[in-house]
C-alpha cells in the first residue's frame, strides 16, 4: 500500500509542479495577491502575532509568499521563516527583512545570520505544497520536511495554492501526512 501511494503521489507530483510550471507569469502575480488578500481576511492570520512562512522561489510559479511576508512587517507581526538543518529537518528562524536572504542549494532563499525560534511560540503556519483536495490533504515536494515539521505543531496550518493544483479527488495520503486546517486558492477557501 504504502508503495502504491509513493507511486501515485510522485505522478501526481509530476502533473501538478508541469501545470504550474505553465502558469503565466502575470497569472500568479495576479492570483497570489488574490490568495494573500483571502488569507488576511480570516481569523487565524488576524488574531496571530507570530507567523511562520515559506519563501517563494523566484520563478517557480509558487504563490508568492513575499506579499504576505511584507503584509506581516506592516502589521508588527514576527515572521518566522524555514532553513533546511540537514537529516530531513528545518530549523526556524525569525526574519525582520527579505534584503538578507541567500537561496540554499535548491534556490530557496534562506536566512543566514537570524535567530532561531521556539515551534510552541508560533502562532500559524502558511505552508507550500504541489497541490492539495477538498479535505486540505496536502501534497508536497517529496522530501518530508514539512510533515516532519508540523507534526510538531499545534497552531493552525494553511496551505496556499493556485486553483489548478486541487485534485478533483481524495488525494493519497500516508499516516505521517499532516493535514491542514484550511486551503486558500484565488478563488476559494477550503475548510
Amino acid at each position: 500500500m504504502k508503495e502504491l501511494n509513493t507511486q501515485k503521489k510522485s505522478a501526481l507530483r509530476k502533473h501538478y509542479l508541469m501545470l504550474r510550471e505553465n502558469l503565466h507569469e502575470d497569472y500568479v502575480h495576479k492570483a497570489s495577491t488574490s490568495i494573500a488578500e483571502k488569507l488576511f481576511t480570516i481569523p487565524e492570520f488576524i488574531n496571530s502575532d507570530v507567523i511562520h512562512c515559506y519563501v517563494s522561489i523566484p520563478g517557480n510559479n509558487e504563490v508568492i509568499s513575499d506579499i504576505i511576508i511584507h503584509k506581516c512587517f506592516g502589521m508588527d507581526k514576527i515572521v518566522i521563516i524555514p532553513k533546511v538543518a540537514g537529516d530531513g529537518l528545518l530549523t526556524h528562524h525569525q526574519i525582520e527583512s527579505l534584503q538578507k536572504l541567500e537561496p540554499n542549494e535548491w534556490g530557496v532563499r534562506e536566512p543566514v545570520e537570524e535567530k532561531e525560534w521556539p515551534l510552541s511560540e508560533i502562532d500559524l503556519v502558511i505552508v507550500p505544497m504541489v497541490a492539495g483536495d477538498g479535505y486540505c490533504n496536502r501534497l508536497g515536494y517529496g522530501k518530508g520536511y514539512y510533515d516532519r515539521f508540523l507534526a510538531l505543531t499545534n497552531c493552525p496550518k494553511i496551505g496556499l495554492l493556485f486553483d489548478c493544483q486541487l485534485h478533483s479527488n481524495t488525494l493519497p495520503v500516508d499516516t505521517f501526512d499532516i493535514r491542514l486546517d484550511r486551503i486558500i486558492t484565488e478563488k476559494k477557501v477550503i475548510s
